[in-house]
């Protein structure tokens, strides 16, 4: 079984609803392209699937490919305003809820939270699980600055741990994003700056020692923290001495790093392996970032999974078998 747990969907009502807040503008260039921006910043090339999803269409791809089930998430929907968000939630969650309603042998949904309105949160959080049947949460790596050591999140970490789901860290925009207009360097670099400051932050701030059983899953491969995690573990010591806020955490960060779960994307093939060498096998899983093109490109993908110098069982492992056991399938 095959089960790409990075793809992205978004129902042509939330694009209304999102371009009519103001909260994405899309600009069409000569060649007919239709380029997403967030207020001056570029975020990405709109491919058709994405603009206007057919899913009988998108079923046929993934028949073709042999891809049993799709993860379907919205980036960067937890980061709208207090006033915004529960509202843009709410119309997120029902188009996905409905795609999962129609075909549930082929997608699984995750549910957006207005972090940011504390009290619709928790609300939108319980109903996307209970009565909508989403099997995770999909967070932004900061979540409109909020760091994810935040005192802010600890009684959201607490609801999730009780309600036992996954939480999918998708990047978003990174500190220093002003430095990264030119050359779309924003989605290319400062996402993988925004994954990897996430992961340290919640590995120091000792999100992990508090809630030992919540389950993260860190997008494309965790932006590099594995090639990352000597230094991690030697700056540990330089981190419980600095003059500001110091780690918090009682085992060394490689302890905490190994609870992560990573994500394929984006598909080189060393990457990969130091991934599978930094946390184990058994925390890697399949994903593409379906439709965005060329990195959400499945054939190419399921062609450096098989390429991998892993055995049978392990493929399978990464594929599918660590996403069943974590969605609980």
């Amino acid at each position: 079984m095959i089960i790409d747990v990075h793809t992205h969907y978004r129902s042509k009502r939330i694009f209304e609803e999102l371009i009519k807040r103001g909260q994405m503008k899309i600009l069409v260039d000569r060649d007919g392209k239709k380029h997403v921006y967030d207020g001056d910043m570029f975020v990405f090339t709109m491919p058709e699937q994405y603009a206007e999803p057919d899913l009988e269409k998108r079923i046929a791809y993934l028949d073709q490919h042999g891809i049993d089930m799709q993860v379907l998430s919205t980036p960067r929907s937890s980061d709208y305003s207090a006033e915004d968000g529960p509202d843009l939630a709410r119309i997120t969650n029902d188009g996905i809820a409905e795609v999962v309603k129609k075909y549930p042998n082929r997608f699984i949904g995750l549910a957006s939270i207005p972090i940011k309105n504390k009290e619709k949160a928790f609300d939108e959080l319980d109903r996307g699980v209970n009565e909508l049947g989403l099997k995770g949460i999909c967070i932004s790596a900061n979540i409109g600055g909020i760091s994810l050591d935040s005192d802010y999140l600890r009684p959201f970490y607490k609801r999730i741990t009780d309600l036992d789901i996954p939480i999918f860290v998708h990047p978003g925009f990174p500190a220093g994003a002003d430095q990264m207009k030119d050359y779309g360097l924003i989605p290319i670099v400062g996402f993988e700056f925004d994954l990897i400051l996430a992961q340290v932050r919640l590995i120091y701030g000792g999100v992990l020692e508090e809630f030992p059983t919540l389950k993260f899953i860190f997008s494309h491969l965790g932006g590099g923290t594995p090639f990352l995690k000597e230094r991690i573990e030697n700056g540990w010591g330089f981190a419980k001495i600095v003059p500001d806020k110091k780690a918090n955490i009682k085992r060394s960060p490689s302890y905490y790093l190994e609870q992560i779960y990573f994500e394929t994307v984006s598909f080189y093939k060393p990457a990969i392996m130091c991934t599978i060498q930094c946390s184990g096998v058994d925390k890697i899983l399949f994903g593409t970032d379906y439709p965005l093109y060329p990195l959400g490109d499945i054939p190419y993908s399921l062609k450096v999974m098989k390429e991998l110098d892993l055995c049978h069982s392990d493929k399978e492992k990464i594929l599918g078998e660590n996403a069943k056991r974590l969605f609980k399938i």
